[in-house]
């Protein structure tokens, strides 16, 4: 089957960040006990991750396509839940980061990050 003239490719780097954002928004309502909005933001993910594959491994401009099209609902799903209600992108954010951290705890980072954090607070 021939390419298409107009043949965009799917940007994965977009989409990539879509799904970390989606990751942060899902955390974020896990944890205040939305379920109905982080089962949403869960498909969404799903369908990003579902586009990235067709995206990378098939590459055609039909899998392009399809690829565009769950990107672009997925992200209107993200859009919605995360401009919807009290909650922010920042506490997102803060929510991913406090997994993280929780990650490394004890490691020598941890510790140099303690450390740091005692000189700032002193001064």
């Amino acid at each position: 089957m021939p390419e298409r003239d107009d043949f965009q490719p799917l940007p994965v780097e977009v989409v990539r960040d879509l799904l970390g954002i989606a990751r942060a928004a899902y955390a974020l309502h896990l944890r205040k006990g939305n379920r109905g909005i982080a089962s949403r933001l869960k498909r969404a993910g799903e369908d990003l991750r579902r586009a990235l594959a067709l995206a990378v491994r098939d590459g055609s401009s039909t899998a392009h396509e399809r690829a565009w099209h769950l990107a672009n609902s997925a992200a209107q799903v993200i859009a919605y839940e995360t401009s919807t209600g009290q909650e922010t992108l920042g506490s997102a954010v803060e929510v991913t980061a406090q997994r993280l951290r929780s990650r490394v705890a004890g490691s020598e980072l941890d510790s140099r990050n303690t450390r740091r954090e005692g000189r700032i607070k002193r001064g």
